[in-house]
């Protein structure tokens, strides 16, 4: 990384924190984000596109503007089947997975965050009681883990289907 990336990448984790701080004063001071109807959005909140790029300045504010526009699902007060809250850990997590920017799809491309996935799965079958032959992946979502659980079901079903 060159000085100049260095300090822009920088410059925006100065940015973050700033939003950031902002968005939790107001989940601590307002709960909730006031709710803004559809027929409203592009009056409350310029979400234009411009011929130009913005002045750092006004790009701050814009995202600044966008965030805390947004509904506050990890407000314990917005509360309901998928939402309930945040924890520091996992935020923090969040931010280093996206500053470390890697895949987990090979040891080469992932390292060290191969063996915690094999820790983290490792513990969770010795909770639920099965055997070192047991294994499994960390799904990176919702949608990937259903569509698993489809194939895993289909192949349970028709073992000959299985490649």
């Amino acid at each position: 990384m060159n000085n100049q990336d260095k300090s822009e990448l920088l410059n925006a984790l100065q940015q973050f924190n700033q939003i950031s701080s902002k968005l939790l004063q107001e989940e601590h001071d307002n709960g909730v984000a006031p709710r803004i109807s559809v027929e409203e959005l592009f009056d409350k909140v310029d979400l234009s596109l411009g011929e130009e790029g913005l002045e750092e300045k006004e790009f701050t504010k814009a995202i600044q503007d966008l965030t805390l526009a947004t509904p506050r699902t990890a407000s314990n007060k917005f509360f309901n089947q998928l939402f309930g809250g945040r924890k520091a850990a996992a935020v923090l997590g969040d931010l280093l997975a996206v500053m470390l920017n890697n895949s987990m799809y090979t040891y080469k491309a992932a390292g060290a965050q191969v063996g915690a996935e094999k820790i983290a799965i490792r513990n969770i079958l010795d909770i639920i009681g099965w055997d070192n032959q047991a294994d499994g992946t960390i799904a990176p979502g919702g949608s990937m883990a259903n569509f698993m659980a489809l194939l895993m079901a289909r192949d349970q079903i028709d073992r000959g289907y299985a490649i």
